[in-house]
């Protein structure tokens, strides 16, 4: 089915870039000239002195809306007594309310930032986005109410107009990517988790609740992130979680290839709304390069090169950049590519350690099975713990010629033994312990997890194959133990513009959302006193899923029991 874009005389106007007079560049959306210049009215809430940063409460006007102005309340930090400051608009994660955290953090390093709280209430801001009138939707109030912010940090005696960037999380990712590509004043952009070109796979209900491929050209030509970048060049870093269900793989991915700016991705593998610290730091320091100019760039990696030698499928890429390199890996996320499809929340994406030569980077891909898709991309980390990707590609082995196959034993629990790391894992994505780390009782390794109630855990895949299930467990007292490994559906497939969108895909199933029936496979285990592994077979049966949790808990009230040493291993066709 054809998805109209939206006019293309509206698209050729969008904004070129920061040159002087920009702002009276006609945009679909945006009114800069009333960005830059209606009044303000800035409001003093309260001030004080933390450390040597300085923290203000404020109110200023985003606009006049239905006949009242609509007043933002701000957090803003920066150094005392700063002058010629770079300047960073946040953009919080959620849309919640502005906190102290990311302006004091910016402060502390030498910026002014500032931190809204977007009025809800106002603009509606989880509905339906107005692809009738987009310039009045729900999307472009709020960018517009966040770009009235740089406005005010332009006004600032301390700042320095010429070395402004945006940034967010999540919502704020979206924010900050559009921001980026609409707003002239804009020198430098990153993104915690979002991007744009949502119509390749987004949980965002202002786009799942489009109703036709017309409406989703409308987004695509004014609101999305994606398409303003195609045409502005500003220094941008995406960090995407691989398995993020905001915003899917495809569409990070599509944005990415567009932007014609200096960019960056780094893609954390198995990672779904959350990142590991090094990550979390790169984002933070990414302004350095472009804005306080203290730091090196990033190192860019070239496009992944795979192709047959002697009979092997071989990945290598290569770098520029003046960072040492400290690790590189090959990732592999087996199975096909599609977007909506494919379990882009729960597929599991395989690390596979690279050799190093100088700038470049290779490793071997094992071929588990003829005729299997792969997509696969490599990571570079430098001795500063930066993480770059190249950009991922998809593979098909079979038109490479590649006949043999290879022993692969996967596992593709995100969880396995209940390590430092993998507790970390689970605490930053903001989930509860699922029981104690105990180092005195465990089967394998250095510890396993004693627990009294219900653990549960996700587990990766590889999509469309049947898993084996593998843990050990012992108990205080024999008791009964049921297990569960419960597959999911695809989350947004029972919106009526995802089930259109996704049904374009190359044999995409043809059934209803509501006929679908993810199945649940269970044991009741007799667990004793001693170790003992148990087996629970998941065969594939042809239903569309995204992936798999799993369950673990005593069949009758509270029972203290261990768990360690759990796979969920693929059963290669």
């Amino acid at each position: 089915m054809h998805i109209r874009l939206f006019s293309s005389l509206l698209v050729g106007l969008c904004l070129l870039g920061p040159a002087a007079g920009a702002q009276n560049v006609a945009d679909p959306v945006f009114n800069f000239d009333k960005i830059y210049h209606d009044p303000l009215d800035v409001k003093l809430i309260d001030s004080s002195e933390e450390k040597g940063l300085v923290v203000e409460q404020l109110e200023y006007t985003a606009e006049v809306y239905q006949g009242k102005p609509v007043r933002i309340y701000a957090i803003l930090a920066y150094p005392k007594n700063g002058k010629n400051l770079p300047a960073i608009y946040w953009s919080q994660g959620g849309m919640y309310e502005a906190t102290t955290y990311w302006p004091l953090t910016w402060a502390a390093k030498g910026y002014m930032c500032i931190n809204v709280t977007l009025p809800h209430d106002i603009y509606s801001s989880f509905v339906r986005f107005t692809t009738e009138k987009p310039e009045d939707g729900n999307m472009a109030h709020l960018a517009l109410a966040q770009m009235r912010g740089i406005t005010l940090l332009t006004q600032r005696p301390e700042v320095d107009a010429n070395r402004i960037g945006v940034g967010g999380s999540s919502y704020g990712g979206f924010f900050a990517t559009l921001i980026a590509g609409a707003d002239p004043r804009v020198k430098a952009g990153m993104s915690f988790f979002t991007s744009g070109e949502h119509k390749l796979g987004t949980n965002y209900p202002q786009f799942t609740q489009l109703r036709t491929t017309d409406e989703v050209g409308i987004w695509s030509g004014t609101i999305d992130p994606a398409w303003r970048l195609k045409r502005k060049a500003v220094p941008f870093l995406w960090a995407v979680a691989s398995d993020d269900h905001w915003h899917h793989l495809p569409a990070a991915i599509k944005t990415y290839q567009d932007s014609i700016g200096e960019k960056r991705l780094a893609i954390a593998p198995n990672w779904y709304h959350a990142f590991p610290v090094n990550v979390d730091q790169e984002l933070i320091d990414w302004f350095d390069v472009y804005l306080m100019k203290t730091r090196k760039p990033y190192n860019q990696p070239s496009a992944l090169k795979v192709k047959n030698v002697d009979g092997s499928l071989t990945a290598s890429w290569s770098w520029t950049g003046d960072n040492p390199a400290k690790k590189a890996e090959l990732l592999v996320a087996y199975g096909r590519a599609r977007p909506w499809h494919d379990g882009w929340l729960f597929r599991y994406h395989y690390a596979i350690p690279a050799k190093i030569k100088g700038n470049t980077a290779s490793a071997e891909i094992p071929v588990p099975e003829r005729g299997l898709e792969m997509l696969a991309y490599g990571n570079l980390t430098d001795n500063h713990d930066v993480l770059t990707s190249t950009e991922p590609i998809t593979v098909q082995p079979e038109k490479l010629k590649i006949t043999e196959k290879a022993k692969l034993a996967l596992n593709t629990a995100l969880v396995a033994d209940f390590s430092s790391a993998e507790m970390e894992f689970i605490s930053r994505h903001g989930e509860p312990a699922p029981g104690v780390v105990d180092k005195e009782m465990k089967q394998a390794g250095e510890q396993s997890l004693r627990a009294t109630g219900t653990v549960n855990m996700k587990l990766g895949h590889i999509p469309a194959h049947s898993h084996k299930l593998k843990l050990w467990m012992r108990a205080g007292n024999p008791t009964t133990v049921r297990v569960s490994v419960r597959a999911s559906a695809p989350p947004m497939w029972h919106m009526r513009i995802v089930d259109i969108l996704r049904r374009q895909q190359p044999d995409s199933p043809d059934i209803a959302p509501e006929n679908i029936k993810p199945p649940v496979y269970t044991m009741d285990a007799e667990v004793g006193t001693e170790w003992k592994e148990y087996t629970l077979e998941c065969p594939f049966d042809g239903m569309p899923i995204e992936g798999y949790n799993l369950s673990v808990a005593p069949t009758e009230g509270a029972a203290t029991y261990w768990l360690d040493t759990i796979s969920f291993t693929p059963q290669w066709k």
